[in-house]
């Protein structure tokens, strides 16, 4: 998972594609570091992570700039995050940044465990 692959139409910067291929790291050594496996995806032209009992987790550009995490707007991942940690949200879908160090910053584990078990029953 070192690539970062989006739709052919697709422009972006370099800190774009170093913020999605930090975040697709993150991605990755979250699933790793907690025995969770991931099918990989491309969903609307971004990459799209997904555990068996999990909601999607895409990766993509904004139309306002950076970069983001986003997951399913009927979900209430963003939320749940949101409620305990500050950063800046595309509403109920997605966590944006504009930096990579701005993202390191962020403890994303927990909206991703979140996001690969929001189907498991409790």
């Amino acid at each position: 998972m070192d690539m970062v692959t989006l739709k052919a139409d697709t422009e972006i910067s370099q800190d774009q594609h170093d913020g999605l291929a930090h975040l697709r790291a993150r991605i990755s050594a979250c699933a790793d570091a907690n025995g969770i496996v991931l099918e990989e995806t491309v969903k609307w032209g971004q990459p799209s992570f997904k555990a068996l009992n999990g909601t999607p987790v895409r990766i993509g550009t904004p139309k306002s700039g950076g970069f983001g995490l986003f997951v399913s707007c009927s979900s209430t991942v963003i939320a749940d995050y949101a409620a305990t940690f500050e950063g800046r949200f595309d509403g109920n879908r997605g966590v944006l940044f504009e930096s990579v160090a701005e993202a390191e910053s962020q403890p994303l584990e927990m909206l991703l465990m979140r996001a690969f078990r929001y189907h498991e029953k409790p």
